[in-house]
C-alpha cells in the first residue's frame, strides 16, 4: 500500500457524538460501531463509556427498532405507584469478542484525545 492509499484510509476514521450518550465510532474500513456511555460533568472527563457495550450499529439498531422493544407498566402496591419496564424481544449481541472492542475502545481514545476530548473507559 503507498502511503497516498493510507492517507485516504484514514480519512474515513470518525467518532461521533450522538445526543447526550452515543457514540458512533467509524473504523478505517468504514465499518460502524454503537458505544453506550454518558457526558460528565468533572475537570477530568467529559464522557465516560462502557467498553462492554460495543457493538455493531446495525445490530444497535435492530436491538433499539420499536417493534424489538417491549414496555410494561404495573402497579406497585408497596410504594403506591406505578412502575414502567422496558425489555428487548431479541437480544442483537455482536459477537465482537473483548480484544476487538478493546481495539476499538483504544481507537476511540486516540481519537478523542487528538479532539482534546478527554474519555474514561470502563
Amino acid at each position: 500500500m503507498n502511503p497516498q492509499d493510507r492517507k485516504i484510509i484514514a480519512m474515513k476514521e470518525k467518532l461521533s457524538i450522538l445526543g447526550r450518550c452515543v457514540l458512533k465510532y467509524t473504523d478505517e474500513y468504514g465499518t460502524e460501531f454503537f458505544v453506550d456511555g454518558e457526558m460528565i460533568v468533572d475537570s477530568k472527563y467529559d464522557y465516560v463509556m462502557w467498553k462492554d457495550s460495543i457493538m455493531y450499529w446495525k445490530d444497535y439498531i435492530q436491538h433499539s427498532n420499536p417493534q424489538n422493544v417491549e414496555y410494561k407498566e404495573y402497579f406497585d402496591s408497596k410504594s403506591g405507584t406505578y412502575q414502567g419496564q422496558i425489555s428487548y424481544k431479541n437480544d442483537f449481541n455482536s459477537n465482537l469478542s473483548n480484544t476487538k472492542k478493546q481495539e476499538i475502545a483504544e481507537r476511540i481514545r486516540i481519537l478523542s484525545v487528538r479532539n482534546n476530548f478527554k474519555l474514561e473507559i470502563l
